[in-house]
């Protein structure tokens, strides 16, 4: 009896969950069905099965792919000088790629579906929790440094910057016309303390 490797068996799941994907994109979640999953992966129902009980199981491995591939974003920036700017940077090259943005449509049906879905709740709030965690990291590092106001809760500042990138792909989802290039500016200027003409300085002095 040939030995299956751990190599195959995860290039196995890996074909599975990207065929998902792709039948979440092009027919939406609620009218892919799993045996829609099986054409697409060119798989038997058994083989799916193998892996995945139910669709709900799927959009928990795809949370949890989606959850690293965030953190490997986020850690790929923690050597450069301005973290947070450099996470910021690499997510703007990535908006730039139509896959991404096309891929936000499942993302949002999948909120939608996670009001009435526990199961799906848990996942997506577990992936988006991750994110805030590892940018609150950044952000008390930078507070550390005096680069951010220390002042300010470190955890609302990952989940604004956070809302800030999820609010630039909804717009680029819908076809808003959004300089990516100056979007990225305002970003850095706001993260740099140059998005008013007044010094920090002057600025906390007001605010006593």
């Amino acid at each position: 009896m040939p030995i299956v490797t751990k190599e195959h068996l995860e290039a196995r799941r890996r074909q599975i969950i990207e065929a998902a994907v792709e039948c979440f994109i092009e027919r939406g979640f609620k009218k892919t069905s799993m045996r829609d999953i099986f054409r697409t992966a060119k798989l038997s129902s058994g083989a799916v099965y193998n892996y995945f009980s139910s669709k709900d199981k799927i959009v928990e491995a795809i949370a949890q792919m989606s959850q690293k591939q965030n953190l490997e974003i986020i850690n790929s920036a923690a050597k450069d000088e301005n973290p947070l700017m450099g996470v910021a940077k690499v997510y703007f090259s990535i908006v730039k790629d139509p896959d991404c943005i096309r891929s936000l449509g499942m993302t949002l049906e999948l909120f939608v579906e996670s009001k009435k879905n526990a199961q799906i709740e848990k996942s997506l709030r577990k992936n988006i929790s991750a994110s805030i965690d590892k940018l609150t990291e950044f952000v008390k590092s930078e507070q550390d440094k005096r680069n951010i106001n220390y002042e300010l809760d470190a955890e609302t500042v990952a989940q604004t910057l956070l809302m800030l990138f999820l609010g630039l792909q909804t717009f680029l989802f819908i076809n808003m016309k959004v300089d990516i290039d100056n979007f990225s500016s305002v970003f850095a200027a706001i993260l740099n303390g140059k998005f008013t003409l007044k010094s920090n300085e002057e600025i906390y002095k007001e605010e006593k």
